[in-house]
């Protein structure tokens, strides 16, 4: 399984820093603006038409801050080159969380295909004053704030936010925090018309699991929902390559532990937590309410019952719960 983490903020919040605390769990990092430099170095031919001669990053900002035309041109071209190269490497790099710094995740859209965000912040004297270390002017600082301040809702939409104003002992310890939770992620599926099965065996494991039908189906639940795409089909589907899960031809009980040992489910296994039916959490229900609702022998010897608060259907631990038990096991062998 791939995870992809985007890490943003203002200039100089501490984005890098970040990123290399977390080089030593094994996250691959991959450095968009640096992503970005080398496709000005190296398609000087398009900078030469956005703006009728090669330019250096630095001419190129002061340009966009006072032309708005121009700002749209080249953002709409920089930020799909550098996502280009960024799906790139994550389809050819191996399985594993992949960090993704850059100042501009949320305006240039690509936070769509981030499992999570990160957002780092600090007040503006702080940003100056970092900033200015790297040789840059205080007034093209602020420019560069402001610029990157334009989109108002970023810790709303960030998983994550870090007030980084203090040493870097206490951005390590967040890091580290941070990256726990990440591990911890439970995966959500999404299942076309080939993998119907395998999506109630799933649900039936406690894992949030959806079936799609139409495009729209699809692309809510893989960039908004954020779940991965399980499919017996060859090929035909346009998402980024690491959402998608090609499920094997075989036998069902060996897809089944494909799939569990692909994303390392065996320990974050609820069984009968969801309803096999419509993927609603179960939650238990009162013996009393449900005495005119299932068969009395059911009743007599059955002590908890849960129920499905969409569905309105009424689950018990009887014989079914048992046999679905004895398959668990032998998945997990």
């Amino acid at each position: 399984m791939k995870l992809l983490v985007g890490v943003t903020g203002n200039i100089s919040s501490g984005k890098s820093t970040f990123c290399e605390l977390l080089k030593e769990k094994g996250v691959y990092i991959i450095d968009a603006d640096k992503i970005g430099h080398k496709i000005i170095e190296e398609k000087k031919e398009k900078i030469k038409k956005i703006f009728g001669d090669y330019l250096g990053r630095r001419e190129i900002a002061e340009i966009i801050f006072k032309d708005e035309e121009k700002k749209r041109e080249y953002e709409r071209w920089i930020h799909r080159e550098i996502m280009r190269e960024v799906k790139k490497i994550i389809n050819e790099g191996k399985e594993g969380y992949y960090f993704v710094e850059g100042a501009l995740i949320f305006e240039a859209g690509v936070d769509k295909f981030m499992d999570f965000v990160i957002y780092l912040k600090a007040r503006e004297e702080v940003l100056i004053e970092r900033a200015k270390k790297k040789g840059i002017s205080e007034d093209m600082i602020k420019k560069i704030i402001e610029f990157q301040n334009m989109l108002k809702d970023k810790e709303e939409r960030a998983n994550f936010v870090i007030e980084n104003e203090n040493d870097i002992f206490e951005l390590k310890k967040r890091a580290e925090e941070i990256f726990i939770k990440i591990k911890n992620f439970i995966p959500k599926f999404l299942c076309d018309s080939t993998c119907l099965r395998e999506a109630r065996w799933l649900r039936l494991l406690g894992f949030d699991t959806v079936n799609a039908k139409f495009l729209k189906d699809f692309k809510k639940g893989i960039f908004e929902e954020k779940r991965f795409l399980l499919t017996r089909k060859k090929g035909g589907y346009l998402f980024p390559e690491w959402k998608i899960f090609k499920v094997s031809e075989g036998k069902f009980f060996i897809r089944m532990k494909r799939i569990i040992d692909f994303f390392g489910l065996k320990d974050k296994i609820s069984i009968f937590s969801r309803c096999p039916l419509c993927n609603n959490p179960l939650e238990e229900i009162e013996k009393t309410k449900v005495k005119n609702r299932v068969p009395y022998y059911t009743y007599k010897t059955q002590e908890k019952f849960y129920i499905c608060s969409n569905c309105d259907k009424i689950y018990w631990k009887g014989s079914h719960y048992f046999y679905f038990e004895n398959h668990i096991k032998k998945l997990l062998e």
